[in-house]
């Protein structure tokens, strides 16, 4: 059984951390809210993964008409949080099906009214949502409900959507186009019920609305059954057909084939943590929000903040970070990946004419440096682990090429250029700006120049004749000389007579306060390059002018675990694994109101390559012991290549069995 999240009470102030906290996605769909009573206003938003808005603010999933969306009125006051503090609530996620619930009291004339909700979506067929609404009274009371489409979306369509056509034939359904995406919407809304009730008649299409004599000793129920797509290939016919066959299966049913489903994409994946319940718990949490927010094919878009109603983020936290999860863990993921990096070439090249340089430059909002590099690191990592070279003829090597003539291109040289040095940039989290050679980025770029080598070199070994043919056709043999010849010279900071590294130039000097310091990275990325007094010496320094962010936690709790600095790694170890988190267990739900997934990911690396001392060396692989007192042992698997090793770690062993990796069928798991 997995461990469960709960969180009991309901604090108003903080519902737009509940509802992302506790968000539902399958890569396709994203559902946030912990209540269907709640509509966009209160930050409850279903959104599809396809769509996508832009304002000044960012780039955004889109929020579409949400047919989840359900209000109940007793003796007409409106049961809303808002409205009426109830009595009692409480709200669970279990990560054994993805099954969302919730139990909420209200009081109304002496009379208590329990509602009870919960919902999933389908891992499998990734276009459907279900949903069971349950009330219960305990006296005789008046009730109206009414569900459908949230009416707060509904009158703003106007901005969103064009063409927009409601139809009720037993389902409420509905059709648009989404502007900015020029793509079409369907959605489909099929329920069940098991009470009779007055209807009200209403020329409004897209609600159901009853009118009840609520009597004690029953429950009225309502099952939904919801269906979104946005290709016409799965239009209105496929989204009834498939939502038919879903009601004659069952919701109990469709709940069980969920949690198998569950069950298989857990089965490589789960970290298993013994004798420490709470770390086990968000641990697992955060996992099952990785893998919810998995990358289901090449052209969607893979953000931070998972589908909430954050602007979309790919930022250095996804390449440094999530990729090495899912490389870990399931290589489609990872392939689908590098190929929508692969895609997103010419977007690149535009960033960089945009700077007047240049190459490609796959970057954020704030113009960031590293994560070109970590693309091109990553996309020589993968081909390492799977020995999967089909990524070189995709575009993987002009990718490499492009990003690596950036580099040479804002690079600057002294007038002899006998010394390369990378000037005028920003750190890491974009919040120290105008600095010269961070030593972080300096040693991502010559290892980003390396590989990028490398990477022609295993492309002429596939298909010299072509290899050659197309790099001469675009001057990247010139390129690839001028490559070898700055990754010779580039300045890298080194340890001076302290043994301590200095984060950019002239740091010393200043000692300013940092939220993350960020060159402790390299002892993350390159831990065979430095030696271990480095690591300790840096630790210490850089521990006394850290005011932390969560990665400035993480970063510390992973080189301190690591290098005998124990009591102060557990304490922000678990400051950073507690900032995605709501339950009762936890003093930092008030810190961070949305999901962070980077922070998903480093909470993994912080266990897998902390606690379990994991380093790799291509398809090889150790492990060491550094587990804390408080958790007996933990066990992991890792893909390499045709084979997956099983980890399990002590507190005085660490053991590696191998064993040949057995495939599922894609059409089992995506």
């Amino acid at each position: 059984m997995m461990p469960k999240i709960k969180s009991t009470g309901l604090v108003v102030d903080q519902l737009e951390a509940l509802n992302n906290k506790y968000v539902l996605s399958n890569g396709f769909l994203g559902v946030s809210g912990i209540m269907d009573e709640l509509k966009q206003e209160d930050n409850a938003h279903l959104k599809v993964n396809t769509l996508l808005k832009k304002d000044r603010t960012g780039e955004y999933y889109l929020s579409v008409f949400n047919p989840l969306c359900t209000s109940v009125k007793a003796a007409k006051i409106d049961l809303h949080p808002l409205q009426l503090q109830p009595k009692f609530h409480e709200q669970e996620l279990d990560m054994d099906n993805g099954l969302y619930s919730r139990t909420t009291i209200y009081e109304v004339n002496d009379v208590e009214i329990k509602i009870h909700s919960e919902r999933f979506v389908d891992q499998k067929n990734r276009n459907f949502i279900y949903s069971k609404y349950i009330i219960y009274v305990d006296k005789p009371i008046d009730l109206e409900i009414t569900h459908g489409f949230d009416l707060e979306r509904v009158d703003k369509y106007p901005d969103d959507f064009t063409d927009v056509v409601f139809e009720t034939d037993g389902d409420l359904s509905l059709q648009a186009i989404a502007k900015e995406s020029d793509k079409p919407l369907y959605i489909v809304y099929g329920f069940d019920k098991n009470f009779k009730n007055r209807h009200r008649h209403s020329k409004i299409k897209h609600q159901e609305n009853y009118l009840i004599k609520a009597e004690p000793d029953r429950e009225y129920e309502i099952i939904k059954y919801v269906g979104i797509s946005t290709d016409k290939r799965k239009d209105f016919e496929y989204l009834k057909k498939v939502l038919r066959r879903s009601q004659r299966i069952g919701y109990g049913e469709l709940l069980l084939n969920n949690q198998n489903y569950w069950e298989r994409l857990w089965k490589n994946s789960r970290v298993y943590i013994f004798n420490n319940d709470l770390v086990d718990r968000y641990n697992q949490y955060n996992q099952f929000q990785l893998i919810s927010h998995r990358p289901l094919n090449e052209s969607m878009r893979c953000s931070r903040y998972g589908m909430t109603n954050r602007p979309i983020d790919e930022t250095f936290v996804n390449e440094m970070y999530m990729f090495k999860y899912y490389l870990n863990t399931d290589y489609k993921q990872a392939r689908r990946w590098l190929v929508a990096r692969i895609r997103g070439l010419e977007e690149a090249k535009a960033n960089a004419q945009r700077l007047k340089k240049q190459g490609a430059l796959y970057t954020d909002r704030s113009d960031n440096l590293y994560i070109n590099a970590m693309i091109v690191i990553n996309l020589m990592e993968y081909i390492e682990r799977t020995l999967d070279k089909s990524l070189l003829a995709l575009g993987g090597v002009s990718m490499a090429l492009e990003i690596s003539k950036f580099y040479l291109d804002y690079i600057t040289p002294n007038h002899k250029k006998t010394n390369y040095q990378v000037l005028n940039v920003k750190s890491l989290d974009g919040e120290l700006t105008d600095i010269d050679n961070n030593a972080l980025l300096n040693y991502l770029i010559k290892d980003c120049l390396g590989k990028c080598a490398n990477i022609v070199a295993m492309a002429k070994v596939e298909n010299r004749k072509d290899v050659e043919e197309f790099l001469r056709a675009n001057q990247y043999d010139v390129l690839i000389n001028e490559i070898r010849e700055v990754k010779k010279k580039l300045y890298l900071q080194q340890p001076n007579v302290n043994n301590l590294i200095q984060i950019f130039d002239k740091y010393f000097k200043t000692e300013e306060k940092l939220r993350f310091p960020d060159v402790l990275n390299l002892f993350l990325l390159y831990p065979e390059d430095f030696k271990e007094l480095v690591k300790e010496e840096n630790f210490a320094y850089y521990n006394k002018l850290t005011n932390t962010n969560g990665y400035g936690a993480f970063i510390l709790a992973f080189l301190g675990i690591t290098h005998g600095f124990e009591r102060e790694a557990n304490k922000y170890f678990k400051q950073f694994m507690a900032l995605n988190i709501y339950d009762n267990a936890n003093k930092y739900n008030h810190v961070q109101d949305t999901l962070d997934l980077g922070l998903s990911a480093c909470l993994y690396l912080h266990i897998v390559y902390g606690f379990a001392g994991l380093r790799h060396d291509r398809y090889l692989m150790t492990a060491d012991s550094y587990i804390p007192n408080d958790i007996r042992r933990l066990e992991f698997k890792i893909k390499v290549a045709k084979n997956i090793a099983s980890v399990k770690i002590k507190r005085n062993s660490a053991i590696i069995e191998w064993n040949e990796y057995i495939t599922t069928s894609t059409n089992e798991i995506n």
